[in-house]
């Protein structure tokens, strides 16, 4: 696009993607699932499930994804149940449960994900249960499962290599320089009405509302005062 200017260009071509991508499982429950958790932890929270007991064995977790393998053994999952009413039929509790994985696999590539994505997510549930007994397949009514391969499709130009935070959280990439610092305030520079908006900006993915930032920025632009507008 014409009057961007060189700089910003190259610091945005030197930007990093995620060294990992997620698998992710969505579904709907029969009952909320019971949790195998510490009494001051909320039964409601979304969690990060570790299958281990000590730093060094939850750092070898990770050393499957760095040779595009995928770890069944000791799968890095999050994840829980959420009630939120009209998305599931009769109400009922929604599954929601990721696992860190790499994009591309060492058999196969990226493509290799339609082939394998419902066996590893069968091995995510089945892993899971040991927090959550009740994550059997007799408890989950439906479920849709989303590879890297697949949210690459589903937002090619957000989430290139299936990185579903857009970028990686790099501390040369995060807050205030996220992407970068030229384009950090939701606007590209030297073009007019041109704002940005995704998991590449900051806060970064998941659900942060990205949207509102740049709503502001632009009613800032328009001389619109945002507060008055969302308060009707």
């Amino acid at each position: 696009m014409d009057g961007i200017p060189d700089t910003v260009v190259a610091r945005g071509k030197r930007t990093i993607q995620s060294p990992y991508g997620i698998i992710k499982i969505d579904g709907g429950l029969k009952e909320p699932l019971k949790k195998n958790m510490p009494s001051h932890i909320s039964e409601d929270s979304i969690v990060k499930w570790i299958f281990a007991d000590n730093l060094r064995d939850f750092l070898k977790a990770f050393d499957p994804m760095r040779h595009g393998e995928i770890n069944y053994e000791r799968p890095l999952l999050a994840g829980s149940d959420m009630q939120i009413p009209g998305r599931s039929p009769e109400d009922n509790p929604l599954l929601y449960l990721l696992q860190h994985v790499p994009y591309k696999l060492a058999d196969g590539g990226a493509q290799k994900w339609d082939e394998i994505k419902e066996r590893v997510a069968d091995n995510m549930i089945e892993k899971a249960a040991y927090f959550m007994p009740n994550l059997t397949p007799d408890n989950i009514l439906f479920r849709v499962v989303d590879s890297p391969l697949d949210m690459e499709r589903h937002s090619p130009n957000s989430m290139v290599d299936g990185d579903a935070c857009g970028l990686g959280f790099h501390l040369f990439q995060f807050g205030g320089m996220r992407p970068t610092p030229e384009l950090s305030n939701y606007a590209v520079p030297n073009v007019e009405g041109l704002y940005l908006s995704g998991p590449f900006m900051h806060p970064g993915g998941g659900v942060f509302s990205i949207g509102r930032p740049v709503a502001i920025k632009m009613f800032d632009d328009m001389g619109i005062d945002f507060d008055k507008v969302v308060a009707q």
